[in-house]
């Protein structure tokens, strides 16, 4: 049975904070993993590890470095039609601070993420690459969950990001420390963001 919107909120903080907090170790490597190129792979295969219900700890590095790059790649693929469009927008004219073209590639990012979020998790639970393009058994995930409930999970996410947001600008202000506690809230987004939307496609 799928959880509430206040059930999961509640739910997807209790798991974002016992992996950082109450992990403290787990915390400063994820942190620290989030910020090298190439490194950063395996946090986020670790993160995956979320949708199958398994313990995020950081073992199996190997398979982690390669389900994180996998799970990139997924996200490029993706994204290169509406990258296309917007490409296409610009060549025909259009200025790139026009307000068409801010709106365009707004929508296709939602879109974007919107598409992204359950190939993703069909990709991590199946671990198989070809998983994230069963477009029957996505559009199935998102059925059976409801369109209407999904946009209301989205829109629930994007109202969560603001106060996120401000608390970033106000770290902003404070020389270096502030950027290292600016880096320090990546893993625990990671972590709500992975049990927030495995809880929605339960």
């Amino acid at each position: 049975m799928t959880v509430t919107t206040l059930e999961n909120i509640r739910e997807s903080c209790g798991v974002a904070v016992k992996n950082t907090i109450f992990s403290i170790p787990r915390w400063i490597a994820l942190t620290i993993f989030t910020c090298i190129p190439i490194i950063n792979f395996i946090a986020s295969g670790v993160f995956l590890k979320i949708y199958r219900k398994e313990e995020p700890a950081i073992t199996e590095v190997g398979k982690c470095f390669i389900q994180g790059l996998l799970s990139t790649i997924i996200t490029l693929i993706y994204s290169i039609i509406p990258t296309i469009i917007i490409i296409i927008m610009l060549l025909c004219g259009m200025n790139a601070e026009s307000m068409i073209v801010v709106l365009a590639d707004c929508l296709l990012t939602l879109l974007i993420g919107f598409i992204t979020a359950p190939a993703i998790i069909n990709f991590a639970r199946k671990q198989s690459f070809g998983g994230a393009f069963r477009f029957g058994e996505i559009i199935g995930m998102i059925g059976k969950l409801g369109l209407g409930r999904y946009i209301l999970a989205w829109i629930t996410v994007i109202i969560l990001c603001i106060p996120v947001l401000i608390v970033w600008v106000v770290f902003s202000m404070i020389p270096v420390l502030g950027l290292g506690l600016i880096l320090l809230t990546f893993p625990m987004m990671e972590f709500f963001a992975a049990k927030y939307f495995d809880n929605l496609f339960e």
